[in-house]
């Protein structure tokens, strides 16, 4: 299911948090894109609202990732990036070409639900990236 900024910002007011505008606004830059970087992130912001620092970008986001509205990933290129928590998917990433590609989570369905049988852990989240060589490099 998908999540929009303002069903999650209903969400954000309803476990008694205050909706802040960079909040808002940091919601709606991560409802556009996939997998940003803080720095993509924050290029966007500054042009919309002035004055906007890196210290209050990494709170909000922060915020965000422990409260389950936004989750942080690494996707092979050694930096964290950001995308909201909409739905559980997974990627491959080409170590040669840099070529990613989404991976529906039913695929690993099976592996996750014979995991939790066997540990006794319950998953609440799950995002895998699984890095090798996409058909046309290997």
């Amino acid at each position: 299911m998908e999540n929009t900024p303002t069903q999650i910002a209903s969400q954000i007011r309803s476990m008694g948090f205050r909706m802040t505008p960079q909040r808002m606004e940091i919601l709606a830059i991560l409802s556009q894109s996939e997998h940003l970087t803080p720095t993509q992130i924050h290029a966007q912001l500054v042009c919309k609202v002035p004055g906007f620092t890196e210290p209050t970008l990494y709170r909000t986001l922060d915020f965000l990732c422990k409260n389950g509205f936004v989750q942080a990933t690494h996707v092979g290129n050694g930096k964290m990036q950001y995308e909201l928590t909409d739905s559980m998917h997974h990627h491959t990433v080409c170590k040669e070409c840099g070529q990613r590609k989404l991976i529906s989570s039913e695929i690993m369905q099976e592996i996750y639900d014979r995991f939790e049988t066997e540990t006794g852990f319950k998953l609440m989240e799950h995002h895998l990236t699984l890095n090798g060589l996409c058909p046309d490099c290997k």
